[in-house]
């Protein structure tokens, strides 16, 4: 009788301490999984502020190129008449000056030349074909403009998105590591409890064999 009493303390004073472990383990748990929230939180405040922080120079940097754009759009290309001198032409204030073509050159000393021999006539229709071929190249540098701008503009746009995809993964990849961090510490809580617990088992096991083998 005294024997089983003696176990029956064991296992009383065993169940008293796993609820104690269970407790602890509990405890512990909860105040890991609070400090990794925690430096989760952190890190997340500091992707936030990184994305807004890309944005906002992003959104600078188009428009400022939009506003070089319009500024170089808003100024009309000057396009050099027949009969004009070079260093007259050269003087014009003008950002954007048409230049002429081998065609161009060659109606002008075409026209120049029909003037001094006083050809009037001929000069009228040379001064026309000359004003009808600077409108189409006019035209043509134009449409070439437009073009560069637009596939500066893509290209800008799409260095964008790069820079946006690589900040992204660079933090995405720092979450991942953080989570992994915190799992293992998790796991490795998790493994010193359960063995403290298999520890207790089997010693009450072994202090329960020695009091009823007395």
């Amino acid at each position: 009788q005294a024997n089983q009493e003696h176990a029956h303390d064991i296992d009383s004073q065993a169940n008293a301490q796993l609820d104690h472990i269970s407790e602890t383990w509990k405890s512990q748990r909860s105040e890991l999984k609070g400090l990794w929230s925690g430096r989760l939180a952190q890190m997340e405040d500091v992707f936030a502020a990184d994305i807004s922080s890309l944005q906002s120079q992003q959104i600078s940097e188009r428009n400022g190129f939009q506003t070089q754009q319009a500024k170089l759009a808003s100024c009309p290309i000057a396009i050099k008449g027949p009969g004009i001198q070079h260093n007259e032409w050269g003087q014009i204030q003008n950002q954007r000056k048409l230049r002429p073509s081998v065609l161009l050159l060659d109606l002008d000393q075409r026209y120049n030349k029909a003037m001094t021999t006083h050809r009037y006539g001929i000069a009228k229709e040379l001064r026309e074909q000359y004003q009808a071929q600077a409108l189409v190249e006019w035209e043509q540098q134009t449409m070439k403009e437009n073009a560069e701008y637009h596939s500066r503009s893509n290209k800008l746009e799409g260095e964008h998105k790069q820079q946006m995809k690589a900040l992204w993964l660079r933090h995405r990849s720092a979450l991942n590591e953080l989570d992994i961090k915190a799992d293992k510490e998790l796991v490795m809580c998790d493994n010193y409890w359960r063995k403290q617990i298999q520890r207790l088992k089997e010693d009450t096991i072994e202090q329960r064999k020695q009091a009823l083998s007395c």
